[in-house]
């Protein structure tokens, strides 16, 4: 078999070939030699102003981030995006650090008023006995001295019960606010549980109490709910003229069983809306300034909420609405 060079070969010759074989492979590295450059500058131009960022968060100074300068978009992209991710994380710790302190001032507050509780718990059992006997030594003097006392001694022995009556039920409500027992959740007739509370309070004869028409069923603590509806009635028989009137409403949706208590008594200042359940606030001489922060307390315990609006004076309680169907409503 002959063997026949190419036609190529045979024109230009051996030497040629090698030469552009030669000229290819220079070629050749002078681009990739060009490419690496270009590659090299290309970064470096786009890396530069990425590392000069990484430093500055580095140096932990958010603060004082520069904008990056670059013709890049997607890198002026980064540095924006990076810039309001560092702003974003500075503002949410500053708002983090504040909430720290707010809980720590309410923590020293709450482990104050708990020595305050606990000294006021020891100060008012010890006044209990004196008072008692204070109130039996005056029922004892007015019964032995029959008809034979005067009519002056006989108000002045009646003025002592009375002070010590109002100085009793002080200490009960001093008491009252600082126990913190747990709920006792009970299914229970609205109706009944307000009947109920009302035996235990003193009604004027011409004030007049209107019930709702309707009844509901609401899930509490049935003594607790009881010592917030005393409060709110007795506050509204303050309130109203001897011949006054008090309304109460109660109303229910899915989620929630609504109360309203109504007076039509002269209102409350404007001025003192906002304070009406901060202790110790009161504008009752002989107020102690616990009955609504108690109520209050009572009805945040069982997840609901209390609030008042004036003209006419309405105090609206607002439970979630619990009912716990394995147990049947109280007789």
């Amino acid at each position: 078999m002959v063997y026949e060079k190419p036609a190529s070969l045979i024109l230009v010759g051996s030497n040629s070939v090698s030469a552009l074989t030669y000229t290819i492979a220079m070629v050749s590295l002078g681009v990739a030699g060009f490419g690496i450059i270009g590659i090299v500058l290309i970064s470096s131009r786009i890396s530069r102003p990425i590392h000069r960022l990484a430093e500055q968060i580095i140096k932990e100074n958010p603060e004082r981030l520069e904008e990056l300068e670059s013709t890049n978009h997607e890198v002026n992209m980064i540095s924006h995006a990076v810039n309001k991710l560092i702003k974003n994380i500075t503002k949410y710790q500053e708002e983090i650090n504040l909430k720290n302190q707010e809980l720590t001032i309410q923590k020293q507050q709450l482990e104050r008023l708990a020595k305050i509780g606990e000294l006021s718990s020891r100060l008012t059992h010890n006044l209990r006995t004196p008072i008692t006997v204070i109130k039996s030594t005056v029922d004892v003097l007015k019964h032995y001295s029959g008809n034979s006392i005067d009519k002056a001694s006989l108000d002045r022995l009646d003025r002592i019960k009375s002070a010590s009556e109002n100085l009793e039920k002080q200490i009960e409500e001093v008491l009252t606010f600082i126990r913190n027992k747990p709920l006792d959740l009970k299914n229970i007739s609205f109706k009944k549980l307000f009947e109920d509370t009302l035996k235990n309070i003193e009604i004027p004869e011409k004030i007049q109490i209107i019930f709702p028409n309707k009844d509901e069923i609401i899930n509490c603590d049935a003594d607790k709910m009881q010592i917030v509806f005393m409060n709110l009635i007795s506050n509204a028989i303050d309130a109203v003229d001897k011949d006054g009137e008090i309304r109460v409403d109660v109303s229910s949706n899915e989620n929630e069983n609504i109360i309203k208590i109504i007076d039509n008594g002269k209102g409350i200042q404007p001025e003192n809306l906002s304070k009406i359940f901060d202790s110790l606030f009161t504008t009752k001489s002989s107020g102690t300034g616990l009955g609504l922060p108690y109520c209050k307390s009572v009805i945040e315990q069982h997840g609901g909420t209390i609030s008042v609006s004036p003209n006419p004076t309405t105090f609206t309680i607002i439970l979630p609405r619990k009912i716990i169907s394995t147990q049947t409503m109280n007789e």
